[in-house]
C-alpha cells in the first residue's frame, strides 16, 4: 500500500513534469560538457600562450616605464652614498693621506740629500760609485720599502660603500 502511494506521488503529472525538466536539463549539461571537452583541450594551449604573451607585454611595459624612474632613484641614492663615503673617508683617513704624502716627500728629500752629499764628497773619485751603492743598499732599500708602504696606505685607506644598481626598481633587469 505504501509503495502504491509512493508511485502515485512520484508519477503525478506536475511531479513528473518537474522530474522530466530536471532530467533533460542534466542531459543537456552533460552533452554540452562532452562537446566542450575536445574544444577546451584544443584551445587551452593557445589560451596559455596568449596569457603568457600578455603577461610578458605587461611586464615589459612596466619595466620600460620604471627604468627611468629606477635610474633616477639609483643616481640620487648613489650621490648620497658618495657624499657619506667621502665624509667618512676624509674624517677617518684624511690625516693619513696628508701625512703619508709629507713623509714620502721628507724621506725622498732626505735620501736625495744623502746621495748629493756623497756625490759632492766623493766627486769623481773611484770610491764614489761603491759608496753610492753602499748607501743605496744600507739606506735606499729601507727608504724604498717605507715609500712603498706609505704609498700603499695612501692608495688603499678609504671607505668603499656599495652602490645601488640602476635597475633596482625594475621587475626584471633584462629589457
Amino acid at each position: 500500500m505504501h509503495l502504491q502511494l509512493f508511485f502515485h506521488y512520484v508519477f503525478h503529472l506536475p511531479a513528473l513534469a518537474c522530474f522530466l525538466i530536471g532530467f533533460f536539463g542534466l542531459l543537456c549539461i552533460e552533452l554540452q560538457l562532452i562537446a566542450i571537452g575536445p574544444l577546451s583541450h584544443k584551445y587551452s594551449q593557445q589560451a596559455a600562450t596568449s596569457v603568457s604573451d600578455f603577461s610578458n607585454v605587461i611586464a615589459l611595459s612596466i619595466n620600460v616605464s620604471m627604468y627611468n624612474r629606477s635610474a633616477t632613484y639609483a643616481n640620487a641614492v648613489n650621490a648620497r652614498v658618495d657624499s657619506v663615503q667621502s665624509t667618512i673617508t676624509d674624517r677617518m683617513f684624511g690625516w693619513v693621506n696628508g701625512t703619508t704624502t709629507m713623509l714620502n716627500n721628507t724621506i725622498n728629500t732626505f735620501y736625495m740629500g744623502i746621495q748629493t752629499a756623497v756625490s759632492t764628497g766623493f766627486n769623481g773619485m773611484v770610491l764614489e760609485s761603491p759608496v753610492q751603492e753602499f748607501i743605496r743598499c744600507l739606506i735606499g732599500s729601507k727608504v724604498n720599502a717605507i715609500e712603498n708602504a706609505l704609498t700603499f696606505l695612501h692608495d688603499n685607506l678609504y671607505v668603499d660603500i656599495p652602490r645601488v644598481n640602476e635597475t633596482v626598481l625594475v621587475l626584471s633587469p633584462r629589457m
